[in-house]
């Protein structure tokens, strides 16, 4: 009888330790949940608006905030009262090219070069003081290219398309520290960009979930990242 009660106390803590072990693994095997993936420091979003956030955002904002494109560069030039177009550069134009379209016709650079200021011409009471033959370039200044073009309308205003020199936009960095380049029907994305001096070609790019910058109460501002 001795015996058997004790043999009955053993088989009791044995079914005690297999509940322990049942109402254990259940929490062992329950799932975990999905860890949020990442987005890429550049991207676009389901409507083709394109992101640039984190370190690119910061190299972004850093270099001037100027995204090239791969759309040539067109400008709206008037014409002098003399009717001549100026082409030079400055510091949003480092580089004009050699060769243009002003409205539908192609023009390359004069052949004519003046390098003495007293020879060049200069518009005065409509009219080119010493007279100019044609069209010339202005390089009395150094480290300046200077093109006059001549044979215009005085006062008329002429889109002048430069030949293998990209446009560039200056995007604006949000309160959250990321950059949104917005694509609608009227103002397109092109087809690539150059950003931190890399080519992007907009539809390759991968596509996330945008980040959301919202203002608080307080008056500061906070980023929400969705998780996929």
């Amino acid at each position: 009888m001795k015996r058997f009660l004790t043999l009955m106390k053993r088989f009791k803590k044995l079914g005690l330790f297999a509940l322990g072990l049942l109402s254990v693994v259940p929490s062992a095997l329950a799932p975990v949940p999905a860890i949020a993936q990442s987005t890429p420091d550049i991207f676009r979003d389901s409507a083709g608006n394109v992101y640039v956030q984190n370190a690119a955002a910061t190299t972004l904002a850093s270099g001037g905030r100027r995204i090239i494109t791969n759309e040539p560069l067109t400008r709206s030039i008037r014409a002098g009262f003399c009717g001549e177009l100026v082409i030079s550069t400055s510091t949003t134009l480092p580089a004009i090219g050699n060769a243009w379209t002003v409205g539908t016709t192609n023009v390359s650079r004069p052949t004519t070069t003046v390098t003495n200021r007293e020879a060049l011409p200069t518009c005065r009471n409509a009219a080119f003081v010493p007279a100019a033959s044609g069209s010339f370039v202005d390089a009395t200044t150094p480290g300046r290219d200077r093109v006059v073009l001549t044979g215009y309308a005085p006062g008329q205003s002429y889109q002048v398309q430069f030949t293998g020199i990209n446009s560039s936009q200056t995007v604006t960095q949000n309160q959250c520290g990321f950059f949104r380049l917005s694509n609608t029907q009227t103002n397109p994305l092109p087809t690539q960009l150059t950003i931190n001096g890399s080519a992007v070609t907009v539809a390759s790019l991968p596509v996330a979930a945008p980040p959301l910058c919202q203002r608080q109460s307080n008056g500061s501002y906070i980023r929400y990242v969705p998780t996929p």
